[in-house]
């Protein structure tokens, strides 16, 4: 008969161990769950710093290429102020030598009027002297 006595102790012990092994299984579940959130937050926090560190990377590239950018049409900016220095240079000499040129075309008419004025008046004069020298041989 202590058979029956037994039992039920038995069986409240056996129930316990079941309780408690139940529970120690939660509570391993629930840490693995706590773990698996912190390694999914860490990961999530490590995309959002890869990410901040790519976002800072593309901001730092607009900014050269926008100085590279301004530096470059500083240049263009020069190079054309220059451009327009010589071209105006230029246009400035030009000017001059077609002034020269149109001064020594005057000059060259103004000769070639005196010369044939001396031709005019040389050829009188050798007419007059022809005529003189006809007159004195007339006589």
């Amino acid at each position: 008969d202590n058979n029956g006595a037994y039992a039920p102790a038995q069986l409240e012990i056996e129930t316990r161990l079941k309780e408690s092994r139940k529970q120690a299984l939660e509570q391993i579940e629930a840490k693995l769950r706590k773990q698996e959130e912190e390694e999914r937050a860490q990961r999530l926090i490590e995309k959002i710093k890869m990410n901040m560190k790519l976002l800072e990377a593309k901001k730092a590239a607009e900014a050269k290429n926008q100085a590279e950018h301004e530096a470059s049409q500083a240049i263009e900016i020069d190079i054309s102020k220059d451009l327009m220095k010589t071209l105006q240079a230029k246009e400035k000499a030009l000017r001059a030598l077609e002034a020269k040129k149109a001064a020594e075309a005057k000059k060259a008419a103004k000769a070639e009027k005196l010369a044939q004025k001396d031709v005019k008046e040389a050829s009188e004069s050798k007419k007059h002297a022809t005529a003189e020298t006809k007159e004195a041989t007339e006589d």
